[in-house]
C-alpha cells in the first residue's frame, strides 16, 4: 500500500493495516534473529567482532520489539480511539524510528552489507539474512507510521 492510499484510510484501518502487514511479520522475524542469536552464542565460541555483531543484532530486536508494543499499546490505541495523542509522544515514537534506523544501517556496516563471508556458520548465514529482511522492510513500515502521525496531527480530517 502507498502512502496515499494508507492517508485514504481511516485511523483504525490504517492502524490494522500497519499491525498485520509490518508489525505481525516483523514479531516473527524477530524471533528468528533471537533464535539465531542463540544457536551463534550457545557454545561460546563467539569473540571479538562475531559477537559484538550478535550483541547489535539482539539490541535492533530489542528496540524493535520494545517500540512496536509502544505505538500498539500507547499511540495507536489513542489515534483510534482517544484523540488525545499528541506532539510529544508523537515526536518520541518518531526519535526511536530515526535511533532504530542508526542501529540498523550500524548492523549493516559492520556485517559488509548482511553478507557472511564463506564458509561462515549456517546460524550467522540465518542472522544476516533476517537482518537483510528487517532493514529493507523497516523504511516503508516507518514511512506508513508517520503518515499516520502526519495526518492525525491535523486529526480533524480523520473521521474514526
Amino acid at each position: 500500500m502507498d502512502l496515499d492510499e494508507l492517508r485514504a484510510l481511516t485511523p483504525s484501518a490504517a492502524i490494522d493495516h500497519i499491525v498485520s502487514e509490518h508489525h505481525e511479520p516483523l514479531r516473527r522475524q524477530l524471533a528468528e534473529l533471537e533464535r539465531a542469536c542463540t544457536a551463534l552464542t550457545s557454545g561460546g565460541a563467539l569473540t571479538g567482532a562475531a559477537l559484538s555483531v550478535v550483541d547489535l543484532a539482539r539490541l535492533v530486536g530489542e528496540e524493535l520489539g520494545q517500540h512496536m508494543l509502544k505505538e500498539e499499546r500507547l499511540a495507536f490505541r489513542m489515534i483510534a480511539t482517544t484523540g488525545g495523542f499528541r506532539e510529544v509522544p508523537l515526536a518520541v515514537m518518531e526519535r526511536e524510528h530515526r535511533y532504530i534506523d542508526e542501529l540498523v544501517r550500524e548492523l549493516g556496516r559492520k556485517t559488509d552489507g548482511f553478507t557472511p563471508s564463506p564458509g561462515a556458520p549456517h546460524a550467522l548465514a540465518r542472522l544476516f539474512a533476517v537482518c537483510r529482511q528487517i532493514a529493507l522492510a523497516l523504511p516503508a513500515q516507518f514511512a506508513q507510521e508517520e503518515a499516520l502521525y502526519d495526518r492525525f496531527r491535523s486529526a480533524s480530517e480523520w473521521v474514526a
